[in-house]
């Protein structure tokens, strides 16, 4: 949970734990696989939570790393990924549970399907299915679909990031409750001054940044447009990237690529740059994202680049500027440099993850008590 790259559920376990509730955080497993890359902090830092048995961060909240002897990516290659893989650690999780005095959780939040295995071997009173993406596309494996069916099924209650997620996920139990809670911010983290990178010192105004993973998903095509049709801009893309860079993109003096930085020190590469960027490309998964970026753009004061896509149109906010081809993309640049001042940093503020935990609690609360299970 202390990774540069933040989800949602590091978010919500904070703010489950933060409102009084125990609660216990578990990622996705490590595995043999892990330890061909030695280098890696994160990896090794997840082993060793492994080793330990996971730790305590606060009062109230403790995260657990499992190990199996298959890796997520090699589970997608099983015949039913999930429900067989992940059972592998299912008892060292349930006598973690029985230590920590939870053996019969209130409440069992998955947002990965692949961890259907674990159903059977966690007796929980209220299981909410809280869908992030569109998986089988994400992960491009149609088997998803299935694993996915199995956890909706078992479900009592489902909760989407995106209208196209829950669209899915609703196709397999339409009867059972639902909820629409997108992805939110840390909003005090993101809007409270911080001084500028000193990466940032030598370069000039504009400043367009990308702040995420640069994966398939990535509109690379886009940003070299950005770059030609801006010739005064600076493009700085941070995090990690797990596709190959296109050599037009790492020859551009304009585009400047970062990597991985803190998550404690983004806020600053954020609030130095003029405008924030959401180069989505037409990869399927894209039709159902909730970036978290969004919000966190517009906590650090940024008008929003973006593609066109169904899940933002439907939002409507005000700081996103679309376009919907290459010719549109400097129109969009321009209108969000010099446009009318949208409020970014309040619509932002409604989405702080303080009143995405609230609005959660009680659809859960409302839930349990229509099915007659009290907390």
């Amino acid at each position: 949970m202390d990774a540069n790259l933040v989800v949602g559920s590091h978010h919500l376990a904070r703010q489950f734990a933060r409102v009084g509730h125990q609660v216990l955080h578990v990622s996705t497993p490590v595995s043999p696989g892990h330890l061909l890359f030695p280098f890696n902090t994160n990896y090794q830092k997840r082993l060793v939570l492994w080793k330990n048995r996971g730790r305590k961060l606060s009062e109230n909240l403790y995260e657990y790393v499992p190990f199996s002897w298959f890796s997520p990516q090699m589970a997608c290659g099983l015949p039913i990924p999930g429900l067989n893989t992940y059972r592998f650690f299912s008892s060292t999780l349930k006598n973690l549970l029985n230590k920590q005095g939870m053996e019969t959780p209130d409440i069992l939040l998955m947002d990965e399907p692949r961890f259907a295995g674990l159903l059977p071997a966690i007796h929980a009173r209220h299981i909410i299915y809280r869908a992030t993406d569109l998986y089988a596309e994400m992960k491009n494996n149609q088997a998803l679909l299935a694993v996915e069916r199995t956890v909706v099924q078992q479900a009592d209650a489902l909760v989407a990031t995106s209208a196209p997620v829950l669209e899915r996920i609703r196709q397999a139990s339409p009867e059972k409750p639902f909820l629409i809670l997108e992805n939110g911010v840390d909003y005090e983290h993101f809007s409270t001054p911080h001084k500028e990178p000193l990466e940032y010192k030598t370069l000039p105004h504009p400043r367009a940044v990308y702040a995420g993973a640069v994966d398939e998903r990535f509109d690379f095509n886009a940003i070299e447009v950005i770059s030609n049709v801006n010739p005064a801009m600076v493009i700085i893309l941070i995090g990690p990237a797990s596709v190959k860079v296109p050599a037009s993109i790492l020859s551009n003096p304009r585009i400047i690529r970062l990597g991985p930085r803190p998550y404690a020190l983004l806020p600053g590469y954020l609030q130095h740059a003029d405008l924030g960027l959401l180069p989505l490309n037409s990869h399927p998964a894209n039709r159902g994202r909730s970036p978290m970026k969004l919000y966190e753009y517009a906590a650090a004061g940024l008008p929003v680049v973006a593609a066109q896509k169904p899940e933002l149109l439907r939002r409507k906010d005000p700081f996103v500027y679309f376009y919907q081809s290459s010719s549109d993309i400097q129109s969009s640049c321009r209108q969000a440099l010099h446009g009318i001042s949208s409020p970014a940093a309040t619509i932002a503020r409604s989405h702080d993850w303080k009143i995405k935990i609230m609005e959660l609690q009680n659809f859960i609360e409302s839930t349990a008590q229509s099915q007659s299970r009290h907390f």
